[in-house]
């Protein structure tokens, strides 16, 4: 019985890991450098446009709307926390991304790259994003990033 209900748990959460990280973390080095992901609930997409020197993070629920928020944070758990907050991002015209810009993005990149999970704030809402398998990804942009800004 008790190998039979430890199957079952183990099936459960490989169910409950696949559903909720439902996309490979992919990087592309051109014609800017970046970062995608997505899982159930958001789609993220880190880029650095070296023409004009700016990082973006775009986080978009295709099946939802943000709430409009006069702040957004996110907080990275592993092995580097970190938190982050601005009121300078904006969303889409149909409000479904929400996007943080910045010629700076050292944290953002540091906690995606360093951590096991991020939670994207905002004033009524919480969303998390399992970082599994990000690293490499996020080190290939970081790399990408840095040789476009010579």
């Amino acid at each position: 019985m008790t190998v039979k209900i430890t199957h079952f748990i183990a099936v459960v959460l490989s169910l409950l890991g696949s559903s909720a990280n439902i996309g490979a973390w992919t990087f592309t080095p051109s014609p800017i450098c970046t970062v995608e992901h997505q899982t159930e609930l958001i789609e993220l997409e880190l880029t650095y446009n070296h023409a004009s020197g700016v990082y973006a993070l775009k986080l978009t629920k295709p099946e939802l709307t943000w709430d409009a928020s006069r702040k957004f944070s996110m907080r990275f758990e592993g092995s580097k926390p970190i938190f982050i907050s601005t009121t300078n991002h904006e969303f889409s015209s149909d409000m479904k991304s929400l996007i943080a810009s910045d010629s700076g993005f050292g944290n953002v990149i540091d906690g995606l790259q360093f951590n096991t999970l991020a939670a994207a704030i905002t004033d009524n809402e919480r969303i998390f994003i399992p970082l599994t398998g990000a690293e490499p990804k996020i080190d290939a942009f970081r790399n990408c990033a840095e040789a476009q800004r010579i």
